[in-house]
C-alpha cells in the first residue's frame, strides 16, 4: 500500500508540474509590467512563455559601458509573431523590433550611447497565447564591460525620452489615461466637456467587433469630440509602429464596428477638444480600465517631433 502511494504521488506530481508547462507558466512570472521585471544576466539565454494572451514578458538588465548592444530571439512559436521592444531607466521607449511573420525570429541591434539601467520586453503582435517557450539573449557585442547585471526594476516617473534611428532625442510625455477622462494638451485629468476622452471597455458608437467583444479583457479610447456628420469617435489605430513614424493626422478615422482596442505597443491618432494627439500604448490594464500611454500633442494635423 505505501509503495503504491508513493507511485501515485509521483505520477500526480509529473501531472501537475506538465499541466504548469502546458498552460505556458515559467519562473519569470509575475513580470508583465516594466516595474515587475525580471533580474537577468548578460549573455544569458532566457526562456519564457507568452501566456495567457497579450502577455507581456519584461526583463531588466544594467550595462556598464557604451556599445552596440543585440537582443536576439532564438526560438518562438510557429503561430508567434514576436516584438522585442528596448527601453531606459526611467521606462521611456527607445525603439522596437518586429518579426515580419508568425514564427520568424528577430534581432535587435542599435548602438547604445550611456551606460545605465535598460528593459527589454517581449510580446506577441498576434495578440495569442502560447504553450511552446520563446528564448533569447542580450548581448553587448561591442562594449568594454560584458559583466553588466541585471537587477530588479524600481518605478520612476516624470517626463520621458525616445530616441529615433537617427539618434535625435525627442521628449514625449507619459500619462496614465482612465475612464475618468483625459486632457492631452494640458496633460492633466480633465473635466468634462473639455477632456479628450476616457478608456471604456466596450467597443464604441455601439456597434461590436466580432475579434473584440464587449465586456472582454480589452479596452478601448473613446474621444468625447465627435464628427459632427456621423456623430461617431475620431480615433484611428496606425498599427504596432514607433510613435515618432507618424507626422500627420489620417485622412480618415476608423469606423465602427472595425475600432480596435488599445494593443500593446500600437500608436493611436486622435482627435481632442482643441487639436490632435498621437499616443503610443505601453501598460495595460483592463481590470482598472487603464493604459500607460507616450504621447505628443499637437493643435494642428501635423506632428513637430523635433519641437516636443
Amino acid at each position: 500500500m505505501r509503495k503504491w502511494t508513493l507511485v501515485s504521488f509521483s505520477f500526480a506530481l509529473i501531472l501537475l508540474l506538465t499541466s504548469c508547462c502546458v498552460h505556458g507558466q515559467d519562473i519569470y512570472e509575475p513580470n508583465n509590467q516594466l516595474g515587475d521585471a525580471t533580474g537577468i544576466d548578460l549573455n544569458q539565454s532566457i526562456r519564457g512563455s507568452i501566456f495567457p494572451a497579450q502577455d507581456v514578458d519584461s526583463y531588466g538588465f544594467d550595462l556598464k559601458s557604451p556599445g552596440i548592444l543585440k537582443v536576439s530571439l532564438e526560438s518562438v512559436p510557429v503561430d508567434m509573431r514576436p516584438r522585442i521592444s528596448l527601453y531606459g531607466k526611467n521606462f521611456n521607449g527607445i525603439t522596437n523590433k518586429d518579426a515580419s511573420n508568425a514564427g520568424d525570429t528577430v534581432t535587435l541591434e542599435i548602438d547604445v550611447a550611456e551606460p545605465g539601467r535598460y528593459y527589454i520586453a517581449v510580446s506577441d503582435l498576434n495578440s495569442k497565447s502560447y504553450d511552446v517557450e520563446y528564448s533569447f539573449k542580450v548581448i553587448p557585442e561591442s562594449m568594454s564591460d560584458e559583466k553588466g547585471k541585471i537587477e530588479d526594476a524600481t518605478k520612476q516617473e516624470g517626463t520621458k525620452t525616445s530616441i529615433d534611428s537617427t539618434k535625435t532625442s525627442i521628449s514625449y510625455l507619459e500619462a496614465n489615461i482612465t475612464h475618468s477622462g483625459f486632457d492631452f494638451s494640458e496633460g492633466i485629468a480633465g473635466e468634462y466637456p473639455t477632456y479628450d476622452g476616457e478608456t471604456i471597455n466596450w467597443q464604441p458608437d455601439g456597434a461590436t467587433n466580432p475579434d473584440y467583444p464587449r465586456d472582454s479583457d480589452y479596452i478601448w479610447w473613446r474621444n468625447t469630440h465627435l464628427d459632427d456628420v456621423n456623430f461617431a469617435s475620431q480615433t484611428r489605430d496606425m498599427g504596432a509602429v514607433d510613435i515618432s513614424t507618424i507626422q500627420t493626422v489620417p485622412a480618415e478615422w476608423d469606423k465602427s464596428p472595425l475600432i480596435p482596442p488599445l494593443l500593446l505597443g500600437h500608436t493611436i491618432v486622435a482627435k481632442c477638444n482643441d487639436g490632435y494627439v498621437k499616443f503610443q500604448v505601453i501598460s495595460i490594464d483592463s481590470v482598472e480600465w487603464t493604459a500607460r500611454v507616450k504621447y505628443l500633442y499637437s493643435a494642428d494635423t501635423t506632428f513637430d517631433d523635433t519641437n516636443s
